[in-house]
């Protein structure tokens, strides 16, 4: 597969773990792309047939399993974020009326919450104002390409512009699943992609 070959395409998660690479998912397969329109990235997953959410007794105050693009710069191994993420997250605190669910990672896909917002903890009305706006207006979309990798991608204007500040180099992937085989964090380079009319 030629990374970055797919153009397709959550609550505020605050601070969140990090992992390292899983020995069920190829941290490889991990990518970044910039688009004149839209920013992208691409997560690998386990290829399994069946996929769980909702489960109340695996997480019962975060997400089940979400996965979390930040762009930013890298050095020295050191990862700084420019400010923004966009995700897919399924599973929350409040499970109640709702039954545990079973089924395909494209059917999960499809349920799953999806959204941009600001990773600094807002420090003023006017800071947490934004950050529900960025919320609730960003268009984030994802979709399953292959087997074993989806891309999450954010297309509308204001969020690409804040993905796009700062002149990140690298964006930090993190994948946080039921299974802790499958969780991982990778930080691939940025491909700058020119798509052509």
């Amino acid at each position: 597969m030629i990374k970055g070959k797919n153009f397709f395409i959550f609550i505020f998660l605050g601070a969140l773990p990090c992992f390292s690479s899983a020995n069920l998912v190829d941290t490889n397969l991990c990518a970044a792309i910039f688009t004149e329109k839209y920013v992208a990235a691409e997560f690998p997953i386990p290829d399994q047939k069946e996929w769980h959410w909702f489960q109340r007794a695996i997480t019962p105050e975060k997400p089940e399993h979400a996965w979390i693009a930040e762009p930013g710069t890298l050095e020295n191994n050191v990862f700084k974020s420019n400010g923004l993420a966009f995700s897919m997250s399924v599973g929350s605190a409040n499970l109640a009326g709702k039954k545990e669910k079973t089924g395909s990672m494209k059917e999960l896909i499809e349920v799953a919450k999806k959204n941009a917002y600001l990773t600094k903890k807002p420090e003023s009305p006017a800071e947490h104002e934004n950050n529900l706006n960025l919320i609730m207006k960003s268009e984030v979309g994802a979709k399953l390409v292959e087997k074993d990798i989806f891309i999450l991608s954010v297309f509308d204007k204001s969020s690409v512009a804040l993905a796009k500040s700062g002149n990140p180099t690298h964006m930090r992937l993190r994948a946080i699943t039921s299974n802790a085989n499958s969780s991982y964090e990778c930080m691939p380079k940025i491909e700058y992609v020119k798509i052509s009319n």
